[in-house]
């Protein structure tokens, strides 16, 4: 299993994309799933399409641009839909792809869907590459951590998927004190070393072997 940890989806800019293309190749099959959105904005058919539809939906294009620069065709890369796909057609979307790709979003919210559709362990015991920005990139740790922002007024733990247990991650890493302070609490109450990712920055972990890419600072 190949682990890609990022915070932005345009992963065919210039900082990122010889170390990716070591791993993403024109023949692999990617499904994306969105699972991380917000109540709030996606709550049905119609406002999924609206963010993630092929009819000029707001992160399609990005994300699925990106992969073309790998040459993957777009016939290769399918989605798993929250409201009109089954637990079984998720399933087989996912069994049958090289690639899993994570979008950004709530993490939490992300991984109660992954649950209610049974994929956890499907997840767990794919060989394949497991990718992810933002939200998609903490899931990967087992338990991570979340810096107070926007959207968590408080500081916590989080069950993540049994990917990576020994490191966490603060993404969106901005050298804030906030940032600094979650990150030493996380270092005292784990003793887990930690990797803050810049924007353009990314963690790739190749069956057991980590590796930076970009802007990424190591705090142990």
């Amino acid at each position: 299993m190949v682990n890609i940890l990022f915070n932005r989806y345009d992963i065919d800019a210039k900082w990122c994309f010889s170390a990716f293309q070591r791993y993403i190749k024109a023949t692999d099959k990617v499904v994306i799933i969105p699972f991380s959105f917000r109540d709030e904005r996606v709550n049905s058919k119609n406002s999924w399409e609206a963010y993630y539809g092929q009819n000029d939906g707001i992160y399609y294009n990005g994300i699925v641009n990106s992969f073309f620069s790998y040459g993957i065709q777009p016939e290769n890369i399918i989605w798993i839909n929250y409201f009109t796909d089954s637990k079984e057609s998720a399933i087989q979307k996912i069994s049958n792809s090289d690639i899993l790709y994570f979008t950004g979003g709530l993490p939490d919210k992300m991984m109660i869907r992954l649950k209610e559709f049974d994929l956890i362990s499907t997840i767990e015991n794919h060989n394949g590459i497991i990718m992810g920005y933002s939200a998609g990139a903490m899931i990967q740790i087992k338990n991570y951590h979340i810096t107070p922002d926007k959207d968590y007024t408080l500081f916590g733990y989080y069950k993540g998927l049994k990917l990576i247990d020994i490191f966490d991650i603060e993404v969106h890493f901005e050298h804030s004190d906030l940032q600094i302070s979650s990150i030493e609490t996380v270092r005292k109450e784990t003793g887990l070393p930690v990797y803050a990712i810049e924007d353009n920055g990314a963690v790739l972990v190749d069956d057991g072997k980590i590796t930076t890419v970009g802007n990424v600072h190591y705090y142990k």
